[in-house]
């Protein structure tokens, strides 16, 4: 056997024999090639989301090469390094690879590539299964915030929309509110109809809020809030038949559209652009009422709904509390002030009635204060504990 014994290159042998009186001899050319290395990586791997991956594999190489490897998923090198092999083809062992706090959710294609330096590499592919069986946490602010990360900022399709930078809602939510001041407007000095367990429901929730070390006291705006309603009352009719109008001068699709519909449709007929006019500079005179609460407290608030959830075979509430709703939305214009103000505004949840239905608040920031509204809400979540530690009973089926 001549394993071992030649060098990389043509050889001449030469083969003589002889019977001791005469010798003849014959010549044959051996060319000895470097053997490409062999990578061998296990089965495949399922791992949970978030734990550490460990990749394995051997490898070899007849000729005894020092070899160099490394992983893979596809452009990306996971690790990398050298291995000395043993000549004569046996397996040795690659090192290990942990590739800590795992890989993303799904499938993953890992590649073990070995080279010699001198054949071509020899690669080995892997497949990695990540998969996620812990039960859903629930963390709404923090996900809003995750949310805008990835969608906030300007667009030039939306000349309006603000140049503010993703990335800045990927910061910590976490801040001190120590000092800060919180102004409760209730329903608005009793202008606002509320189902009877409503305010006092919210007005304990509002103990929330000291326990971050924030002021709570009750502010009245300088407002009339039953212009604020008939200004938003403007913008709807003017909004909704402009985009339902050919709905409703078609007869077939006419008949289709519900009541309610019809009456904003009809509600915008005889608007005049004065009309629009004068609601628009009445919205600034609202917004200039919050600039002058503003001044004095960082965040307004108030509760999510005038009526606690109610069966889902009544069409709209039309009353609270013997007072009749003279609109389909009147139930809700709680939410008005928010919606004409402009600004950033974070429903939080305040607690359960007495017959087990929930209600929120509405913590309402300056204008472009959008992320110091989020980190207002993830105080309030983190102390109340309501998104966190009481989960719906859904999640437990």
């Amino acid at each position: 056997s001549l394993l071992g014994a030649l060098s990389l290159v043509n050889h001449t042998l030469t083969l003589e024999v002889s019977d001791g009186q005469e010798s003849s001899t014959d010549e044959m050319v051996l060319t000895v090639d470097n053997s490409p290395p062999d990578a061998a990586v296990g089965g495949s791997i399922t791992s949970e989301v978030g734990t550490d991956i460990v990749l394995s594999a051997e490898t070899a190489d007849y000729d005894g090469d020092s070899l160099n490897w490394s992983w893979s998923e596809g452009a990306t090198i996971l690790a990398s390094g050298t291995v000395s092999t043993i000549a004569g083809g046996d397996s040795v062992d690659v090192p290990d690879v942990t590739l800590t706090g795992g890989l993303s959710l799904g499938s993953h294609s890992l590649t073990l590539t070995v080279d010699d330096g001198v054949n071509a590499p020899v690669s080995s592919s892997i497949l990695a299964n990540v998969i996620d069986t812990q039960a859903p946490t629930l963390a709404p602010v923090a996900d809003t915030a995750m949310l805008l990360s990835s969608i906030a900022g300007h667009h030039p399709a939306s000349p309006s929309s603000l140049d503010s930078r993703p990335a800045d809602y990927a910061r910590p939510l976490a801040r001190d509110f120590k000092g800060v001041r919180i102004g409760w407007l209730g329903d608005f000095n009793a202008y606002l109809n509320m189902e009877k367990g409503i305010l006092p429901l919210c007005e304990a929730a509002l103990q929330n809020f000291r326990d971050l070390g924030a002021s709570v006291e009750a502010v009245t705006l300088d407002y009339s809030m039953e212009e604020l309603w008939q200004t938003w009352l403007t913008f709807r009719h003017w909004l909704v038949r402009a985009g339902a109008l050919p709905l409703y001068e078609n007869p077939k699709t006419r008949q289709l559209l519900k009541p309610e519909a019809i009456w904003e449709i009809e509600g915008g007929a005889g608007m005049t652009a004065i009309d629009v006019a004068r609601a628009s500079a009445a919205r600034g005179r609202w917004y200039a009422a919050l600039l002058q609460a503003f001044q004095t407290h960082d965040y307004l608030v108030l509760p999510t709904a005038q009526v606690f959830p109610f069966d889902a075979s009544m069409h709209w509430p039309k009353e609270i509390n013997g007072r009749k709703m003279d609109t389909y939305h009147r139930w809700m214009e709680v939410v008005i002030p928010g919606t004409l103000s402009g600004c950033p505004v974070a429903a939080v949840p305040a607690g359960f009635g007495r017959k087990g239905l929930p209600m929120g608040l509405q913590i309402i920031g300056k204008r472009y204060a959008d992320f110091a509204t989020l980190q207002m809400a993830h105080a309030y979540e983190q102390v109340s504990r309501w998104n966190l530690d009481r989960h719906p009973a859904v999640l437990s089926a």
